[in-house]
């Protein structure tokens, strides 16, 4: 879809644009925020996984300790 035309002849040799630009700007911004959100999310996600990876790692290496200190 060409958004924008220029015709010497016409309009005075103005550039004329369309009457539907503003869905390009609607579906751009809509786009952006919906991934924008997505990218949070995960965000949100991957800090809780790391937590609770850091967590059973810090267990794991307590209970490794424990095993080595039984006599």
């Amino acid at each position: 879809m060409n958004f924008f035309a220029y015709d010497p002849d016409a309009h005075g040799g103005h550039m004329t644009y369309s009457h539907d630009l503003w869905m390009y700007f609607v579906i751009s911004i809509v786009l952006t925020l919906i991934l924008f959100a997505i990218w949070w999310v995960w965000q949100q996600y991957r800090k809780k996984w790391m937590a609770s990876s850091r967590l059973e790692d810090a267990n794991a290496m307590e209970h490794a300790f424990a095993v080595l200190q039984k006599p």
